[in-house]
């Protein structure tokens, strides 16, 4: 016997093949974006256009993020996923107060973790498990390294100090009646900086309080009196107190002092009178 195939044939619409359908970029960086399978004229648009702005197909990334740019012709598109990156590691260093201490590290602004790789620059102080794009340093010993990472062809480097020497306050040995200087304990992360309590006492003399932000940052302003005054500068933090001496010229021995406004600072206020410094001190 004889056989009949019926076949159906759908046309459908072609999709245009752009030259990648898959691009990473840096902020700030261009990429050209072209159709290969038709010469005609391209309308180009994207989905977002907070990450990415266009200029025909050329492609310049603005901000972390995704969208999709969309060559149209006639019928016809063909799209490319953009990957806007902005690689940077969530500390800018890595201080642990004693021995098994630890903290967590991410490798922020990427989309892909599959590919980030976390090493110490050399054995002992530290020890670190990773997970993705993050990686918990847990402290073994006294001692500094370095946290390396990979993600392609980047590498990032952060200090990585143990024992509570890591920590130092830090700020000028003097402060001029009517300026203005700032004090921190160094060492400390940025996202626990607010954990930091810094305050003053005074050795004669009226001064103001250091005024504590969120930040952890200490702010003396000094005031104006006959004599030099040291002002003893404190910071607490994980259950260690560290201090250092800042002086206060007198204003005979202070170049910034006009004395024709002086008559402004003959009776100094005592701040100091409803603050019990000792109390605060005490663990």
């Amino acid at each position: 016997g004889e056989f009949s195939y019926i076949c159906k044939v759908s046309v459908g619409v072609e999709a245009l093949q752009l030259n990648v359908d898959k691009q990473y970029m840096y902020i700030g960086a261009e990429f050209g974006l072209y159709v290969e399978n038709n010469s005609g004229k391209a309308t180009w648009t994207t989905s977002d256009s907070s990450v990415v702005s266009l200029s025909g197909g050329t492609v310049t990334a603005l901000k972390y993020g995704k969208a999709t740019v969309t060559a149209t012709i006639g019928k016809d598109t063909g799209s490319c996923e953009i990957y806007v990156v902005d690689p940077k590691l969530s500390m800018d260093s890595v201080v642990l107060a004693k021995v098994g201490d630890s903290t967590t590290v991410s490798l922020t602004g990427i989309h892909d973790d599959t590919n980030v790789t976390f090493g110490l620059e050399k054995s002992g102080v530290a020890t670190i498990s990773s997970n993705g794009a993050s990686c918990t340093i847990t402290a073994t010993q006294n001692g500094s390294n370095n946290l390396i990472v990979w993600w392609y062809e980047d590498q990032f480097s952060i200090p990585i100090t143990v024992g509570a020497s890591a920590y130092k306050l830090v700020g000028p040995s003097s402060v001029y009646a009517g300026s203005t200087m700032h004090y921190e304990l160094s060492g400390v992360p940025a996202s626990d900086k607010a954990n930091v309590q810094i305050y003053a006492e005074e050795q004669g003399g009226s001064y103001e309080l250091i005024r504590i932000d969120s930040d952890g940052y200490g702010t003396l302003t000094g005031q104006f009196d006959d004599q030099d005054v040291y002002v003893t500068i404190y910071a607490k933090y994980n259950g260690q107190i560290y201090t250092m001496k800042t002086l206060v010229p007198s204003y005979n021995n202070n170049p910034l002092v006009d004395e024709s406004n002086l008559l402004e600072w003959s009776n100094p206020f005592n701040p100091w009178a409803e603050i019990n410094v000792t109390e605060t001190v005490d663990e």
